[in-house]
């Protein structure tokens, strides 16, 4: 039973050190240029490639934004400029490409881009907060980068974008909630182990 624990602890611990993306995270609003911040730095690391696709796509064509030929620890992927797209609801995709020729992949879904789409004001503060803490939390020395308001020439056309509901505040991101489980995991986990070799060494005595 002991043995059991150890493996299941192992490949708790695997799956939470995988490659991943930590910024943005899912139904973020993004405008202009973003960073992506993530880890690809895992065993037998031989590339990276990050890539979008429309979520209304049902066949997923997926278009390269960057390929990362370095592995990286937790820092910024990349600056993606989101102006070169049209305004709508995107994935974004991590694949991390390993020597043996297997590939670990890590989907962030719903990004809504917004460059030239009016937002409620609380959905346009939202959005200016998390791209300042995903700014200042890369490795890389970046400066702030400040929002200054300003008149974006907008088509006219017949066609209305709707414009989505905000994101909950209350919400908790993926990688923060499976952070959470793996620590509680890890602690039940550990307080059995001190339990088996209590139990075994009262045996013996």
């Amino acid at each position: 039973m002991l043995n059991n624990l150890l493996v299941l602890a192992f490949f708790i611990f695997q799956i939470d050190s995988g490659p991943r993306i930590t910024s943005p995270v899912e139904g973020t609003v993004l405008r202009d240029s973003i960073p992506i911040t993530g880890i690809t730095a895992v065993e037998r690391f031989q590339s990276a490639e990050l890539s979008f696709t429309y979520a209304q796509e049902p066949t997923e064509n997926w278009f390269v934004i960057t390929t990362l030929t370095d592995p990286v620890t937790d820092g910024l992927l990349t600056q993606w400029d989101t102006n070169s797209i049209t305004d709508g609801d995107y994935h974004l995709r991590l694949q991390v490409h390993l020597q043996d020729g297997s590939i670990n992949e890590f989907i962030v879904r719903d990004l809504r881009i917004r460059n030239y789409t009016a937002l409620p004001p609380e959905q346009s503060e939202t959005m200016l907060a998390a791209g300042t803490a995903a700014i200042s939390s890369t490795e890389d020395s970046i400066q702030t980068a400040t929002v200054v308001p300003s008149l974006v020439p907008v088509l006219l056309t017949p066609m209305l974008s709707p414009v989505p509901l905000p994101a909950n505040p209350a919400a908790l991101d993926r990688s923060t909630v499976f952070s959470m489980v793996r620590t509680s995991v890890l602690v039940t986990l550990l307080v059995f182990v001190i339990l088996s070799l209590f139990v075994r060494s009262r045996r013996n005595g």
